[in-house]
C-alpha cells in the first residue's frame, strides 16, 4: 500500500511579509493564493497526489478551510507540528499501515506526475528517493565578513518534493529527529540509502512573493459599468449603499441603486462574465425591491473565484440633485467593505449636466464605474 502525505502546514510568515503593498489580505497566504484557473496554490499540489494512485490520501494542516476541502475529497486531515519534522512524523503515523510513503510539500504546486511517478519508481527499487536539481550558480562559503573560499558544486544538489520512502524506515528515523528540513535527511542520519532522482527547474518551492513573481506574470483587466435610473414615487434613494434624503425616489425592478449597478457591471465586464441582467433579470420577482449590494458581492466573488484581487474602482455618479459630496466618504466605505478592499481603492465623483438633456432637467441619475482587476498567471515556461 501507498500513502501520499501532503505537508500545508506553513505560516506564511515570509511570504506575507514580502507581499507589495496591494496584496489583499487574503492572499497574504501563499497556500491560499489562487493560481489562474482558480485552483489555490495548496490545491494543485493536493491534485497531484490525488490523481496519483495512492491507497491514502493525509493533508497535514493547521487551516479549517483546507481541512474540510481535503476531507470532502476523501482525504484524512492529520494535525500540524511546530516543526517540519513533527509536521511529518504526524501525517505519517496517520497514514500506518502502509508500505511507501510519498511527502510533498503544499508549497511546490508545479510538480509534475511525471516526476511523482519517476520518484515513485526509484523508491521501490532503492528504498528512498528524493528528486534534486543541480546548482546553476558558484558557491562560496562565508562569514558576515568575508568569503572564505569557493565550495565544489560538482556534486552539490538542491532538494526538492515529492520525496519517497519506505514507510517504517522514514518513521523510525523522524522518531530519532526531528531537526530535520527533509525526510531525505533523516534517512540519511539514520544511515539509510537514498537515490538521488532528477527533480524540475520548474517545481520551485514557493516561500516568498519573489518565488511566485519568478513563476506568473501579472495580468491587468479592466471592465466598465453604466446604469441610469429616472426619478418617480416618494424618496429616500439609494446610491452606492448608503441612504440618502431627497423628495423623489427612483424606480426600479430592485433598490434602483444606479451607482452599485454600474459597479456590478464594470466587474463582471471585467472577468467578461456579462452584464447584471444575465445575473439577476428585472423580471424575476424575487429581486422585486431587493437591496442592490447583493449583486456587487456577488459580482466580486466572480471576480476572486478566478485567481484576480480588486485593485481599484473609479465611480461617477451624474446627477443634478442631491448633492453627492456631502455622502462620498459614507459611499467609499460601504462599496469598500462589499468588494473586501480597503477604501483608499475605491474613488468617488459627482458632476452636472448643466442642465443637459435627461439628466441635466432633473428627470433621473446615472453613473459610471471602472474596475481595474488583476492576478498572476503562469509564465511561458508553464
Amino acid at each position: 500500500m501507498k500513502a501520499g502525505i501532503l505537508l500545508a502546514a506553513g505560516a506564511s510568515e515570509r511570504f506575507a511579509a514580502s507581499c507589495p503593498p496591494e496584496f489583499p489580505p487574503a492572499y497574504r497566504n501563499k497556500l491560499r493564493f489562487p493560481l489562474p484557473d482558480g485552483r489555490e496554490v495548496w490545491r494543485w499540489s493536493f491534485d497531484l497526489l490525488r490523481d496519483g494512485g495512492f491507497d491514502k490520501l493525509i493533508v497535514v494542516t493547521g487551516d479549517p478551510d483546507i481541512a474540510r476541502a481535503a476531507e470532502r475529497e476523501g482525504a484524512t486531515v492529520a494535525r500540524g507540528g511546530s516543526s517540519r519534522g513533527e509536521s511529518c512524523l504526524n501525517g505519517l503515523r496517520a497514514a500506518l499501515p502502509v508500505e511507501v510513503a510519498v511527502i510533498h510539500d503544499a508549497a511546490r504546486p508545479f510538480a509534475t506526475p511525471n516526476l511523482l511517478m519517476r520518484v515513485l519508481l526509484a523508491a521501490e527499487e532503492h528504498g528512498a528517493a528524493v528528486p534534486v536539481i543541480p546548482i546553476p550558480d558558484t558557491v562560496k562559503r562565508c562569514t558576515e565578513q568575508e568569503v572564505l573560499e569557493t565550495v565544489d558544486r560538482s556534486q552539490l544538489r538542491l532538494a526538492q518534493t515529492p520525496q519517497a520512502a519506505d514507510a517504517g524506515a522514514l518513521l523510525a528515523a523522524l522518531e530519532k529527529d526531528l531537526t530535520v528540513t527533509d525526510e531525505a535527511a533523516a534517512l540519511e542520519k539514520a544511515g539509510i540509502h537514498v537515490a538521488p532522482v532528477e527533480g524540475e527547474l520548474t517545481n520551485r518551492k514557493i516561500t516568498t512573493y519573489e518565488d511566485l513573481r519568478g513563476t506568473l506574470d501579472r495580468e491587468v483587466r479592466v471592465g466598465t459599468g453604466y446604469d441610469v435610473h429616472r426619478f418617480g414615487g416618494e424618496g429616500p434613494i439609494w446610491l452606492g449603499g448608503v441612504e440618502i434624503p431627497s423628495d423623489l425616489g427612483l424606480i426600479g425592478h430592485s433598490d434602483a441603486d444606479a451607482v452599485l449597478h454600474a459597479v456590478t457591471d464594470a466587474l463582471l465586464g471585467a472577468v467578461a462574465a456579462g452584464d447584471i441582467g444575465r445575473h439577476f433579470p428585472d423580471n424575476d420577482p424575487a429581486l422585486a425591491g431587493a437591496r442592490s449590494d447583493q449583486f456587487v458581492r456577488y459580482a466580486a466573488e466572480q471576480v476572486r473565484a478566478l485567481g484576480f484581487w480588486i485593485n481599484h474602482i473609479d465611480i461617477t455618479v451624474l446627477a443634478q440633485h442631491p448633492k453627492i459630496a456631502p455622502h462620498a466618504e459614507a459611499i467609499r466605505q460601504s462599496i469598500a467593505q462589499m468588494v473586501g478592499v480597503e477604501p483608499g481603492r475605491i474613488s468617488i465623483k459627482a458632476t452636472t449636466h448643466e442642465g443637459l438633456g435627461a439628466i441635466g432637467r432633473g428627470e433621473g441619475i446615472a453613473a459610471m464605474a471602472v474596475a481595474t482587476i488583476e492576478r498572476l498567471r503562469l509564465g511561458s515556461s508553464h
